[in-house]
């Protein structure tokens, strides 16, 4: 993190291969030029720092392309065939800009790829405009929680744009967009975005207030392991590369107290078992994945594929339980039952292990079980 005040995007080759578009969330390949967009905000003790956010040339946020445009004018450790390549790309993205169909959606469509945002919303709660400092310019930044029948989301908005919206009234944004900062979505309005007034009207009481889209990059979701290093949070054993796995959102506090977000990882199947709704969560976990594009189609095909004898097992998993009854069976002969219908012997067991715990069977001795 940089503490330099304010400051222009930079243009430059990755550092490394660690750091994720912000848009496209891939990886921006090491010595591949990427572009570094300034994000400053207001520690605890006042100071106001500057992180940068990174984005493919590709994925420039529309709103920052002036600026973009204005530093690579001036650069110098680029040759001018490069910067006339990464000129192009820029006015290209624009006109796509200029000439895209935008269609309303609603707060649940969301994700982080979304841009040319139309969409119409209730303002629920109007926060306080705080002062930060870009390029050495003292400017107002507020959040407005927003929302709409599908859910709530966060708007941040700057300066004057802060006194056009008041609590309990219904706006439209045109050609808003996404952005990702510390884990969370928040809707942007940008230089090219504008916030009119609507006709519409969203009552308050119709907002779904239980579905916070802005925490949606909180939520689990399967990618493949990048590595053989990390372990199942659940069985503690290595989840090779290339294997996939449950991702899950964790906040780690140091000594000092700062915080930083980091994730927990789990082999799918471990997390699905720990679930009496494994259809249900797997189902959600894709759809999470795609609108993150962790998975790419072909994952997607290979993981359902690759899950779905798993997952059609819950229900023979249900007829081997059906044969437990008032009198005592031996936990040997279930395993027996279970293997010629061709169901792995844990998907039983963790639903013999949740029915212990609620109540429905018991242990008469070690070895049998039965029916309450």
């Amino acid at each position: 993190m940089s503490e330099k005040m304010g400051g222009k995007p930079k243009i430059e080759p990755a550092k490394s291969g660690r750091a994720s578009c912000r848009f496209c969330n891939k990886k921006i390949v090491k010595q591949e030029l990427r572009i570094g967009i300034p994000y400053p905000f207001t520690t605890p003790d006042g100071k106001t720092v500057t992180s940068y956010g990174y984005y493919h040339v590709d994925c420039s946020p529309p709103d920052k392309i002036d600026s973009i445009l204005e530093v690579l004018s001036t650069l110098t450790s680029l040759d001018s065939e490069i910067k006339d390549q990464i000129k192009e790309k820029l006015e290209n993205l624009l006109k796509d800009l200029e000439s895209s169909q935008i269609e309303e959606i609603k707060v649940i469509d969301l994700s982080p790829s979304s841009r040319n945002i139309q969409l119409t919303f209730g303002v629920i709660e109007k926060g306080d405009g705080r002062t930060v400092v870009v390029r050495k310019e003292e400017r107002t930044v507020a959040d407005i929680k927003i929302g709409d029948e599908t859910g709530t989301i966060n708007l941040t908005l700057w300066d004057e744009a802060i006194n056009q919206v008041r609590e309990g009234k219904t706006y439209k944004i045109k050609n808003g967009y996404i952005n990702v900062f510390q884990g969370r979505m928040r809707l942007e309005l940008g230089n090219w975005g504008s916030l009119e007034d609507t006709d519409e009207v969203i009552k308050l009481d119709s907002i779904k207030l239980d579905i916070d889209r802005s925490q949606f990059m909180t939520i689990p979701f399967i990618e493949p392991s990048k590595s053989s290093r990390g372990a199942c949070r659940i069985c503690e054993k290595k989840i090779e590369k290339g294997n996939f796995r449950v991702a899950e959102q964790s906040e780690i506090e140091l000594e000092d107290g700062r915080k930083f977000s980091s994730h927990k990882f789990f082999h799918v199947h471990c997390y699905l078992e720990s679930s009496s709704e494994a259809q249900a969560v797997f189902d959600d976990l894709v759809r999470t994945s795609q609108d993150r594009k962790s998975l790419s189609q072909i994952e997607v095909k290979k993981l359902t594929d690759e899950f779905q004898v798993y997952l059609s097992a819950d229900e023979t998993a249900a007829a081997v339980l059906a044969l437990i009854t008032e009198e005592p069976i031996k936990i040997e002969s279930l395993k027996e039952i279970a293997k010629k219908k061709g169901v792995p012997f844990h998907i039983v067991k963790q639903a013999l292990e949740n029915g212990l715990m609620n109540g429905i069977y018991f242990e008469p001795s070690p070895g049998l079980i039965q029916k309450l």
